[in-house]
């Protein structure tokens, strides 16, 4: 399982833009997982890591734009899907250091 540690991975949360729903990229690095809980991610600008599961969006690698798809490893597979999705990383104006960017 530390093989994962410091992995990248892209995160896709929908966001509200305009008066449209769309699918946000968020880089993050895996800083550890847990075979019952899954990767828990640190992303740039925020203090706190967040659960990521297979009920999330997400892809390895990093991403700035296009739409998140299944994740099909065998860490995806091994992933719990009963736990509860994280909430969106709280959005920081000015001060993000990356920029999201739309993804359609």
């Amino acid at each position: 399982r530390a093989e994962v540690s410091g992995a990248r991975l892209t995160v896709w949360y929908e966001e509200e833009v305009g008066d449209q729903a769309v699918d946000v990229p968020y880089s993050g690095m895996v800083k550890r997982f847990d075979p019952r809980d899954g990767l828990y991610v640190k992303f740039a600008g925020f203090p706190e890591e967040f659960l990521i599961t297979n009920e999330d969006d997400w892809q390895w690698g990093s991403h700035s734009c296009g739409a998140a798809r299944d994740a099909d490893s065998d860490l995806a597979a091994a992933l719990s899907a009963t736990a509860a999705a994280p909430p969106p990383p709280p959005q920081q104006q000015d001060s993000f250091s990356f920029e999201p960017q739309d993804a359609h």
